[in-house]
């Protein structure tokens, strides 16, 4: 487990910006480079990215960051924690606790191997 991905599960809710961001530059690096995907195609995943983020619809960004061959589920119990599974990719299911569903999601993608990156 990466300090980014300790990080997400002990952070509170005034953190998802910062950590979402920080997560989809690791994440994205890997996964999306753009010496591999068309300039177009990684401009515009960024903006829309951004555009969560400044909405601050942290979900959604988060739900971003779910590689496609992948599905998720997230439950809230509480106000004060939620519980995020992973699944797919060829890999057991990944779950993780934090603080909004979105971390939690967040920190669920991190722990798969490559950070969630293919």
């Amino acid at each position: 487990m990466t300090d980014l991905t300790t990080r997400i599960e002990q952070a509170v809710e005034g953190e998802q910006r910062e950590l979402l961001f920080a997560a989809a530059k690791e994440i994205w690096t890997w996964a999306y480079a753009p010496a591999t995907v068309d300039p177009d195609l990684w401009a515009a995943r960024w903006v829309k990215f951004n555009r969560l983020l400044n909405a601050e619809a942290y979900l959604d960004a988060a739900i971003m960051l779910v590689p496609e061959d992948m599905g998720w589920e997230v439950d809230s119990f509480d106000y004060t924690e939620s519980t995020a599974v992973i699944y797919g990719g060829g890999a057991g299911p990944r779950e993780a606790r934090a603080g909004t569903p979105a971390l939690a999601i967040l920190a669920a993608i991190k722990k798969f191997p490559k950070g969630g990156a293919k």
